[in-house]
């Protein structure tokens, strides 16, 4: 793969913005969810501090995608916020839009990427927030502790909560996480440029794993009653 100009070609059709009455953020494609005849609902990640009023509030929220735009309604999706994480999901019907039809993988639970490894994330910020815009960075280090978090060097703009931070490796394109915040310094009481903070997507990864396998278990149990009749 040629630099990041070929990464973010695959991951910007993934990316989506997430309109609330008073903010924004951004969002990208984690999942599909069958739901029944023949629908599939489309399964975005973002940051819970994104949705939390909505999803505590039952505000509705807009998901815009390449200029098409969709009101979502408490009732007409499903939101879910981790708790103590700040790792959020909203399940919807997509309706007509030409979603990828794959997601993109997710970096092994064991990778552990070292400090001046390159990170790209692409989002919506809120000063040009029609344009999905790239940015870059680099491992700034793992934080001890978590499973999968890291600090980064690079720019964190508000409405870019949320985006995709993606990684190359061995040529492919990996979700490392989602950009959760940005810590500035402040030592000498104004804002200089400081850090941000990439979480992890792994208790998404979790979630959905344990919904396959409750699935697969109901589906067998299904299956079995029916050979007794």
């Amino acid at each position: 793969m040629n630099g990041w100009s070929e990464a973010v070609k695959q991951v910007m059709p993934h990316v989506v913005k997430i309109e609330l009455p008073d903010s924004h953020g951004s969002g990208f494609l984690i999942a599909y969810r069958n739901a029944g005849r023949n629908r599939q609902h489309a399964v975005i990640a973002t940051a819970a501090h994104v949705v939390r009023h909505a999803e505590k509030w039952g505000d509705a929220c807009r998901i815009h995608y390449q200029g098409n735009e969709l009101i979502l309604k408490p009732e007409q999706r499903l939101m879910y916020v981790m708790d103590n994480q700040d790792v959020g999901i909203i399940e919807f019907n997509p309706g007509d839009w030409k979603l990828p039809g794959h997601v993109l993988p997710v970096i092994g639970r064991d990778a552990i990427l070292q400090p001046g490894y390159p990170l790209g994330w692409c989002g919506f910020p809120n000063i040009v927030d029609r344009h999905n815009c790239f940015f870059a960075g680099h491992v700034s280090t793992p934080v001890a502790g978590s499973e999968g978090d890291y600090l980064v060097d690079g720019v964190v703009i508000h409405g870019v909560s949320g985006s995709p931070a993606f990684a190359v490796m061995d040529g492919k394109v990996v979700l490392v996480g989602l950009v959760s915040a940005y810590y500035p310094n402040r030592a000498t009481g104004e804002a200089l440029p400081g850090i941000g903070l990439v979480q992890s997507i792994q208790p998404i990864v979790d979630l959905f794993v344990s919904a396959n396998k409750r699935a697969k278990k109901e589906s067998t149990r299904g299956k079995a009653r029916s050979k007794k009749r």
